[in-house]
């Protein structure tokens, strides 16, 4: 599995967050023959579920923050992580780390396992003289 494959609710189910899921689907345009009755069902949803998309958005922040992380330590591009599968376990352990200490550090093995560390000193390019300059990196 790929970084990019993960999702909010898979990655709080991986690292055991515990939520309440809606009761309900999220509207689906399709249903509704107007616009505003779908903006309006919408919004009654969002109301309905709020604690879980906030939760969801926490998550998620989480999910930003170890990529970001993953690729300052490496010095690959966002796309590089999101397509290495070897990258999957240290990105949830990241994330998972920061989850349970409720906080964002940056210090050297602050919150990574050493497999996690190392595996992803592994992919490092950044402290190779001229490797670093040879990536193409994106937007």
């Amino acid at each position: 599995m790929k970084v990019s494959e993960l999702n909010p609710k898979r990655v709080a189910d991986y690292i055991r967050v515990d939520y309440d899921a809606p009761e309900t689907e999220m509207p689906v345009r399709e249903d509704y023959e107007t616009e505003e009755e779908y903006e309006a069902a919408l919004a009654q949803w969002k109301a309905e579920n709020a604690d879980y998309l906030n939760l969801m958005e926490e998550v998620k922040m989480l999910m930003d923050a170890a990529s970001a992380n993953i690729q300052k330590r490496t010095g690959r591009p966002k796309e590089y992580v999101e397509e290495n599968e070897d990258l999957t376990y240290p990105y949830l352990a990241m994330v998972g780390e920061m989850w349970e200490n409720r906080q964002i550090r940056g210090e050297k093995g602050a919150y990574v396992n050493d497999f996690a560390l190392g595996a992803v000193d592994a992919h490092a390019v950044n402290l190779i003289p001229g490797e670093a300059e040879s990536i193409l990196y994106g937007d």
